[in-house]
């Protein structure tokens, strides 16, 4: 018995040798997978994004490795998901900062042109003793090219002059700029519809472009009104005492639009209590409740009604016809009226 057991035991004592030697392997590479693992475990805690378990097999371990590429590829595409979103956070912030500093640029571009606009304006309405005059003018949301002017003259009449230049800001300061300077220069005794063509050809020949200029003309001369027109609405004059409304229509092209064009001349008798309404086209072509075109035909209806009232009145409600049309109070197109009466004996 102590012979077998003795030899049991030793049988025992091989077979465990033996496995140790056999399991001696399987431990060292069991080892060395853990060992690459733990140190990509290691590599991709430290922020590198590269780091892949390369183990192999189809054991637990294997297993194990394969779950830790996933997890690596998912945070490496959640880091690029994050870096993608900073960047284009980062890129919206600079395209808002840009739009801020455009917009604010913009703004004051348009408040420059826009005092620039005003500044060409008189300062004062001319006093007459045979006028009363009264002006309105209210501009756009972008500034646009309306303009009215007044010059007395030695032999005791009055140049009076109502523009509406195409285009916005400083494209139409340039066209108001120029024709002021024109009419600044020229001698207006003369006809009119002379300094008209005159007046287009000298733009033409500037090489401006696109950039013309609408403007009527008008000279008043004791109870006198000589009229010219480029381009313009007509002028309404509202016979006293009746209200009656005579519509003078002149054709002609907008001054700049030809290097040769030609112009008449209108003569007009305005007796006391007689008034003549000299507009741009910003009414007639706003839009009224219905969406649709005020039109020329109502804007001669309303002088008829207020024609014959002081000249300041007349046009206070045709400010308060203007104000009653635009959203905001402020008009899609600048709106102009110049009104001068007679004065009633």
């Amino acid at each position: 018995m102590r012979n077998v057991s003795l030899r049991n035991f030793g049988v025992g004592v091989g077979l465990m040798s033996l496995s140790l030697l056999a399991a001696a392997p399987l431990a060292n590479r069991l080892t060395r997978r853990l060992s690459h693992l733990t140190r990509q475990v290691d590599r991709l805690a430290r922020g590198d994004a590269g780091a892949r378990a390369r183990l192999g097999g189809r054991d637990e371990v294997g297993k194990l490795g394969e779950a830790f590429n996933r997890m690596a590829r998912d945070q490496e595409k959640n880091r690029r998901q994050l870096l993608e979103q900073e960047r284009l956070r980062r890129q919206e912030e600079v395209d808002r900062r840009l739009l801020e500093a455009e917009n604010e640029r913009q703004t004051v571009e348009l408040e420059e042109a826009r005092r620039f606009q005003l500044s060409l304006l008189p300062g004062m309405l001319p006093e007459h003793p045979d006028l009363e005059i009264a002006v309105f003018l209210r501009t756009a949301s972008e500034v646009g090219g309306d303009y009215y002017d007044f010059r007395p003259r030695r032999d005791g009449s009055l140049i009076i002059a109502v523009g509406d230049a195409t285009g916005h800001g400083a494209r139409a300061g340039t066209m108001v700029t120029v024709v002021k300077t024109l009419l600044a220069s020229a001698d207006l005794g003369l006809d009119l519809a002379a300094f008209l063509s005159h007046a287009t050809a000298t733009i033409r020949s500037m090489h401006l472009g696109r950039r013309a200029m609408a403007l009527v003309l008008a000279r008043y001369q004791e109870g006198v009104l000589d009229l010219a027109s480029a381009g313009m609405p007509p002028v309404l004059v509202s016979r006293c005492p009746s209200g009656e409304v005579e519509e003078i229509m002149s054709s002609g092209v907008p001054l700049g639009t030809m290097a040769r064009a030609s112009y008449q001349g209108h003569r007009v008798r305005l007796d006391p209590g007689d008034a003549a309404l000299l507009l741009s086209d910003g009414l007639p072509e706003m839009l009224d409740a219905g969406g649709e075109p005020v039109s020329y035909p109502a804007v001669a209806a309303r002088w008829r009604e207020v024609g014959q009232r002081p000249a300041a009145e007349a046009v206070a409600e045709f400010e308060r016809w203007v104000e009653e049309l635009s959203p905001g109070g402020v008009p899609a197109d600048d709106v102009t009226f110049v009104v001068v009466r007679r004065r009633a004996e």
